[in-house]
């Protein structure tokens, strides 16, 4: 009788705790799709965030090791050291968007360790993937009722902005009325691009599991229908990457119906939308190499004109610099050499773990800036815990042999 009531005990606590890692789970993912929700100075995301850290705090912090708390108190002296720098010696410094932006690294640090630790000590990469999956299913759902809803002028849509831009800008491409780019849930398409292009990595260049032709196609989709020229490249190039490094492990093409399905597709989009992406892309392309598109220019070349000789080495101070589009140049220009040269080695590491991860976040954070948003830390968050577990399945399979 104890025997049946202890294990009826157990099964409900495993039961409790499975739906308690589930519901955290979802609020993880949620929050990478609320980034650009803005109540006053605080993303929805944050709001989130803030929530569950306490949560994330109390099941993990017993398993920080000594790196962990190595990078967490280090992030915290640097901080300190570099903000005490630019008051005494930099007459421009602004205190009080340091100290904002100083409180917000901290915070992410904290996401990031705390977040990483739960899902590797629960063992729920796998989960995370696929909720990960359902999350991008709903938002592209949303994104072309969206559309729907613009081009018919017969169906509400405001309520879904309410937190963000509802200007045409946002949606018609280039001011006309012939094209509308989904944005979904996110203030630019280019947004919804790098949300979309984050899942679809993932998707693509895990060694977990398969990976699921007809969710990775919808992705695919999704990113098509923003018409960003950046999303574009960014998942023509993961496209590429995976198929060279399908053939490389396998010897041979990859399977017949997946050549197939994918062709269909590709044919399907050129049918209905290659009009579209001609000028979303060739033309595109064609102004860029002219010198007339700005907003691609201050990708590739303007977020690096704000960093001196002089602030090299430092920076000038956490969240001094204008916002910029290219993250790599966003920690230079704030925090110096020092970060930019830690950011660098993470982007190597995960490089030489897996090729197509390592590429994905560096075209990520090439193309969207904001190095102190959710946008940020969980993008790294979902890439890094994938790696560990690829990393994890090598090193059994290794011993397996």
């Amino acid at each position: 009788m104890n025997y049946l009531v202890k294990r009826y005990t157990n099964m409900n606590n495993s039961s409790i705790k499975s739906i308690l890692n589930g519901v955290i789970l979802t609020l993880l993912c949620i929050s990478f799709t609320t980034f650009d929700m803005m109540i006053s100075l605080i993303s929805l995301s944050e709001i989130i965030l803030v929530g569950l850290l306490p949560i994330l705090l109390y099941k993990t912090i017993r398993y920080f090791k000594y790196l962990e708390w190595g990078v967490i108190g280090s992030v915290g002296v640097f901080i300190l050291l570099i903000t005490t720098v630019q008051i005494f010696f930099n007459e421009n410094f602004m205190l009080k968007p340091a100290v904002y932006g100083s409180a917000k690294i901290f915070f992410y640090t904290l996401v990031f360790f705390s977040g990483f630790t739960f899902i590797k000590k629960e063992k729920l990469t796998l989960s995370l993937i696929k909720i990960n999956n359902i999350s991008a299913m709903i938002v592209i759902i949303i994104g072309i009722y969206i559309n729907i809803a613009i081009y018919t002028d017969k169906l509400p849509f405001e309520f879904l902005w309410t937190l963000l831009r509802t200007d045409d800008s946002s949606y018609y491409f280039r001011g006309t009325e012939n094209l509308i780019r989904m944005r979904s849930i996110f203030n630019e398409p280019a947004h919804l691009g790098f949300y979309l292009n984050t899942i679809l990595g993932v998707n693509l260049f895990n060694r977990i599991r398969n990976s699921n032709i007809l969710v990775n196609s919808v992705l695919v989709l999704g990113v098509v229908l923003t018409f960003s020229f950046s999303s574009l490249i960014i998942v023509l190039i993961s496209l590429f990457i995976y198929t060279i490094q399908k053939i490389h492990r396998k010897k041979s093409l990859p399977k017949p119906i997946y050549m197939v399905f994918t062709s269909l597709m590709i044919l399907i989009v050129f049918i209905f939308a290659g009009d579209w992406l001609e000028l979303s892309l060739v033309d595109r392309l064609q102004d860029i190499t002219q010198g007339k598109d700005n907003s691609a220019i201050e990708r590739i070349i303007g977020s690096w004109k704000y960093i001196t000789l002089d602030s090299t080495l430092i920076g000038v101070g956490i969240g001094n610099a204008p916002t910029l589009f290219n993250n790599y140049a966003y920690i230079l220009t704030e925090m110096g050499f020092v970060a930019i040269t830690g950011f660098v080695i993470v982007t190597a590491v995960i490089f030489v773990n897996n090729f197509g991860l390592g590429m994905l976040l560096l075209l990520l954070n090439f193309q969207k800036g904001g190095y102190l948003s959710a946008s940020f830390t969980l993008s790294l968050l979902f890439i890094m815990v994938v790696l560990q577990r690829n990393k994890v399945k090598e090193n059994i399979i290794n011993e397996v042999k």
